[in-house]
């Protein structure tokens, strides 16, 4: 299977993988601030934009895996919370 529609390297996967990781806390920014009726768009915005990129992270992880189990970089983002859907 040609994984490189999802990411054209490994660095791009692992780029995509901190992207998740460095944005999940954000979300934590927009509690407590709903009288902004801008918050809600951008918290929103924010959350679907982790989810698409997380989901193609998991996905590819999952795959790489299956390609050999021993690639311990793709067991970390299956294994952890980092790859959990933020709610």
């Amino acid at each position: 299977m040609d994984l490189t529609k999802m990411f054209a390297s490994d660095q791009a996967w692992e780029d995509a993988f901190q992207f998740v990781k460095a944005n999940l806390g954000r979300m934590a920014e927009f509690q407590g601030n709903w009288a902004v009726g801008c918050t809600l768009r951008h918290c929103l915005t924010l959350r679907d934009s982790i989810n698409m990129v997380n989901d193609n992270v998991y996905v590819y992880s999952g795959l790489k895996l299956d390609e050999d189990n021993r690639a311990s970089k793709y067991r970390r983002c299956r294994s952890g919370p980092r790859c959990s859907t933020p709610s």
